[in-house]
């Protein structure tokens, strides 16, 4: 309990600098806050706004930026190094985990200019840009992908060494790129363990779809970077919000304080209190609208 009482300091430590970091200084127009010396720019802002509204058509700028100043000063504040995000052998790694949450975001935001764009390319969907057959023969895959069981629960060293050099599948989304590969080890590393379990089982069925699900986010973060018509310092400002978001609720993870309270106690239900009163507090865990953890203005659920 000891260990969380820097942290708790630290929470109180956001809430009083949230007040008073927009009213300092007089900012620049195309900055719509800055936090030290790091900035969120006005067209970064309107990303997280437009998909946020995605969400709640009725979701304000301040909230949104709220939310993600907090993510910046949390994602600041010091922990000891024990409390650092360690890589899951379970779940996705963390760069897999940015991708995903970057990709939902900027497909929230940009949906009907990433719509148009796919009817502009002539494609039914993103298996439609590749640029050879891909490469789903299990005699292939087999060396790379069966397991002993009995000693190993994922790729071995020498697996994965031919895993990345073995193209599944080359691509081409615009006529002016080179072609791009995707090899059968980053498809794998972006798997949780579950789903490698699919791939170990040489089920060519899920591995097609994992490559297509693949070259669709490969295509909206290509768009983002080419054509979404943002700065280079506003699209780098997005991509650290959403690293500031993962951060957080890692570290709140830590804490505890992103858990669901499994254990019922009949005298507080009866009384009305309990976790779910603390809705306006910094600490709770907020109801549906504008998450400041980033579950909605920094990290939005994907549209249907």
């Amino acid at each position: 309990m000891r260990r969380k009482w820097p942290w708790v300091l630290a929470l109180i430590v956001v809430a009083g600098t949230l007040v008073a970091i927009q009213h300092v200084w007089p900012l620049p127009d195309h900055v719509a806050a800055r936090v030290d010396s790091e900035e969120i720019t006005v067209e970064a802002l309107d990303v997280f706004v437009a998909a946020a509204r995605r969400r709640q058509e009725d979701a304000d700028r301040e909230s949104v930026l709220k939310g993600l100043l907090e993510n910046r000063l949390l994602a600041d504040a010091d922990m000891p190094k024990a409390e650092q995000e360690t890589p899951s052998r379970v779940g996705y790694d963390r760069n897999t985990r940015l991708e995903q949450q970057l990709f939902r975001l900027i497909r929230s935001a940009y949906t009907e200019p990433l719509n148009r764009a796919m009817r502009d390319s002539g494609a039914i969907d993103s298996l439609a840009f590749l640029t050879a057959p891909m490469a789903l023969d299990r005699n292939l895959l087999a060396p790379m992908l069966l397991l002993d069981q009995k000693l190993y629960s994922t790729m071995t060293q020498q697996q994965k060494d031919a895993a990345q050099q073995f193209v599944l599948a080359r691509y081409r989304f615009r006529g002016s790129q080179e072609e791009q590969a995707l090899t059968l080890w980053d498809l794998y590393r972006r798997q949780n363990m579950q789903l490698k379990v699919q791939m170990h089982s040489l089920n060519l069925d899920f591995i097609r779809e994992a490559v297509k699900q693949q070259l669709t986010t490969a295509f909206v973060l290509d768009w983002f970077e080419h054509s979404s018509g943002l700065s280079d310092e506003s699209r780098q400002i997005v991509r650290r919000c959403v690293e500031d978001a993962l951060l957080r609720e890692a570290r709140l993870q830590e804490m505890g304080l992103l858990q669901d309270i499994h254990d019922d106690n009949p005298q507080l239900r009866a009384g009305g209190s309990g976790h779910r009163r603390r809705s306006g507090s910094l600490l709770s865990r907020p109801q549906g609208g504008i998450h400041p953890c980033g579950k909605g203005a920094c990290l939005p659920h994907p549209p249907g």
